[in-house]
């Protein structure tokens, strides 16, 4: 398997980032553009995710960074993540819209969300999809379990969904509070 990364970010041009060195890189990142499974006509959004993890999948990347594009962050925000070496991590961010909650839960099923985190990282029961990076074998094993990845179950998004699912095949999921990010609204949110 390729030692790579599939950035992707919802909504916007793609970009496929391979970490480390490979066959024919000139260095650590080569980037490319282009629309792999991106949703212009308006597909749901668990349609565009199942299609982008299996390109992830059938390209042998190893990791898929997910940033939605309504995220702000530093540009280090892979390497941020990846330096935990963590099967599922994502950082903190708040909802854009008011009340202004966290996206980090500690239960999922009914969902209870993360009220309180001091610095260091800690264990969640699931987490919005603005900022995680995963491995990609956590979708193999998810599909191979369920047949599906992404699709909502009740009072749950896609990607709630996929954390419930994630964690019944037995993967733990980190959220790193000190990888804060913005969240666009009417205007950034961040936690302060």
């Amino acid at each position: 398997m390729k030692d790579t990364a599939l950035r992707m970010i919802p909504g916007r041009t793609r970009i496929g980032t391979v970490r480390g060195k490979y066959e024919g890189a000139v260095d650590d990142y080569d980037i490319y553009y282009g629309n792999i499974a991106a949703a212009p006509d308006g597909t749901l959004v668990h349609i565009a995710r199942d299609r982008l993890a299996k390109h992830a999948v059938n390209n042998e990347f190893t990791d898929v960074l997910w940033l939605d594009a309504d995220m702000v962050f530093a540009p280090e925000i892979y390497e941020d993540l990846a330096e935990h070496g963590r099967d599922m991590i994502c950082g903190s961010f708040i909802s854009r819209h008011s009340p202004y909650v966290s996206c980090l839960f500690k239960s999922l099923i009914p969902p209870e969300r993360v009220t309180e985190w001091g610095c260091d990282p800690f264990r969640v029961a699931g987490c919005g999809f603005g900022c995680v990076l995963m491995k990609t074998e956590i979708f193999v094993s998810v599909f191979a379990k369920f047949g599906q990845m992404f699709t909502p179950i009740a009072n749950c998004g896609e990607d709630i969904a996929f954390c419930w699912r994630a964690r019944q095949c037995g993967y733990k999921i980190l959220a790193d509070p000190s990888i804060g990010l913005g969240h666009v609204g009417h205007t950034v949110i961040t936690k302060e």
